[in-house]
């Protein structure tokens, strides 16, 4: 951590159990056994934000023996793969009986009382703080876990104990800024989805249409289930569910078949092209759009795996024509309404194409509404990569926030010279003196 964290002078570097007690018994001298006391899985506790849901007390003779254990104040953080690296840190409040009881794969820190608790939660929660910790996990693969020997002695960057306070006071008002900056470019986000929508919806409604079959223009072939004693390390991409996304190809993840899979004529209906038209057939929706996009140049050749469909359209059907029409909210609705299957949901395909109101016009009107609809739809795409650049700075500038805040560059020359001239000020070395005084009496 030091050669991340250049600190200032009269900042001290320390092991965390110099400040702190790690993993530590509740003392329950004063309550009764079948006294109620709060109860956390970690299921409960929200990654990066420190927030978690404390539904659920039980009797201290159910947890006592077998649960981690903590109380008021201290601070909770996760040692096990994947819940350490996805950063579910957080300080203890409100806990029934002022103790509590959850996970096994929680480490504990009680921190000394003149240690502010926030500036320690955001040195854990940071990025960086996790990504080092993840080089000392020890265990088997799916198991892997933070040392207690490691969270005891991991160094901390100590200012004094008032610039502690002011730093996360710094902090907390950059991030409330940032968070309000983030949340608007959510909405405007979510603004552009609902006006996607209403174009969708105009371009299909208020016209003279006759209505057919949607298998009186196409058919949907199914992908093959492969084996995985087939695949390769390289050759022609299978193309997955994961590939597809809505309105979008995604290679992600990635797998092959062997080239020579590309001559089989028992595949050849597989075989994917450019300008093919492909759909999930399993879990098919989320939030009422549809994963269903058009392939590209660059997505070719590749070979459809199972759970993904493709159309095969007559020559009179513009396939952007058909694609827009199937993410419309008419028949997106008509589609969440008709899947089967409770666990994954999935396309009855006979019912698809037995649909019976696709809009019947011929090729120069599909022609003119899909231009109506991509010159509408293009304004969208460049103001939400402008918002999807803009939400990655956000993030970049939060990890810069704290990466500043611990090398002691985040408050400006007058507020440390403010610190340094108030009366109970106490430079990091007395404080880290009196915190082992105290401990040693």
């Amino acid at each position: 951590m030091r050669t991340f964290y250049n600190i200032p002078s009269h900042w001290i570097w320390t092991q965390h159990e110099n400040i702190s007690k790690i993993n530590p018994k509740n003392d329950i001298s004063n309550l009764n056994s079948s006294d109620k006391v709060s109860f956390l899985p970690m299921a409960l506790v929200e990654e990066e934000t420190g927030k978690y849901s404390l539904e659920e007390a039980r009797e201290l003779q159910q947890v006592k023996k077998g649960y981690t254990a903590f109380s008021n104040g201290d601070i909770l953080f996760a040692k096990i793969t994947p819940t350490m690296e996805n950063g579910k840190v957080a300080i203890m409040k409100n806990l029934v009986n002022c103790i509590g009881y959850g996970s096994t794969e929680f480490h504990v820190s009680r921190l000394h009382e003149t240690i502010e608790k926030m500036y320690i939660f955001y040195y854990f929660v940071q990025p960086f703080f996790r990504q080092t910790a993840k080089k000392f996990m020890t265990g088997s693969a799916g198991q892997l876990r933070v040392p207690t020997d490691y969270f005891k002695n991991v160094e901390i960057p100590l200012p004094p104990l008032l610039e502690q306070k002011a730093i996360v006071a710094k902090i907390e008002q950059l991030f409330s800024e940032l968070d309000n900056g983030v949340a608007n470019l959510k909405t405007a986000k979510a603004k552009l989805k609902i006006y996607r929508q209403a174009v969708l919806k105009k371009a299909f409604e208020e016209r003279s249409f006759k209505y057919i079959r949607i298998g009186d223009v196409a058919k949907i072939i199914s992908g093959e289930a492969f084996k995985k004693s087939e695949y390769s390390t390289k050759g022609v991409r299978l193309f997955q569910i994961a590939n597809v996304s809505f309105n979008k190809i995604l290679w992600g993840k990635v797998a092959y078949l062997p080239e020579k899979y590309l001559l089989n004529s028992k595949y050849k209906k597989l075989i994917l092209e450019e300008n093919d038209l492909v759909m999930a057939l399993n879990r098919p929706m989320l939030n009422n759009q549809l994963k269903i996009g058009i392939l590209r140049k660059k997505d070719t050749p590749s070979i459809l795996y199972q759970r993904v469909g493709k159309f095969v359209t007559s020559n009179y059907i513009n396939k952007k024509y058909l694609l827009y029409y199937l993410q419309s909210p008419d028949f997106t609705k008509w589609l969440s309404d008709e899947l089967q299957g409770v666990n994954i949901p999935f396309i009855n395909q006979s019912k698809l194409l037995a649909y019976d109101k696709f809009p019947n016009i011929n090729i120069e009107e599909q022609n003119q509404i899909v231009q109506e609809i991509e010159s509408r739809l293009s304004v969208c795409d460049k103001i939400e990569e402008t918002i999807e650049t803009s939400l990655v700075k956000s993030e970049a500038l939060r990890q810069s926030i704290l990466k500043k805040a611990f090398e002691g560059k985040l408050l400006s020359e007058q507020e440390l010279e403010n610190i340094k001239n108030h009366p109970e000020y106490e430079n990091a070395e007395a404080l880290l003196k009196r915190i082992k005084n105290e401990r040693d009496k």
